[in-house]
């Protein structure tokens, strides 16, 4: 309840919860970014291709790659 109210969690659609589903890496990426307040390194350079990211997760993605808490592979994928 608590991550709900700080709108860290929000369900899966409209009045749904699934404390039994798997979270996936977009989902986990906005929960940490989120959680921990972070914000885009501006100096760090990011690069990844993955064509997979969904619009609203990419910026989360970016935050945890840009610093340093997640990394893409060689291939430049998330």
């Amino acid at each position: 309840a608590l991550l709900a109210e700080k709108e860290i969690i929000n369900g899966i659609g409209e009045d749904k919860f699934d404390p039994n589903g798997v979270v996936t890496r977009e989902q986990a990426a906005k929960m940490f970014a989120l959680a921990f307040g972070l914000e885009k390194n501006e100096n760090a350079v990011v690069n990844f291709m993955d064509t997979d990211i969904s619009d609203w997760s990419k910026d989360s993605v970016e935050i945890l790659l840009s610093n340093s808490i997640a990394i893409a592979f060689e291939s430049a994928i998330f």
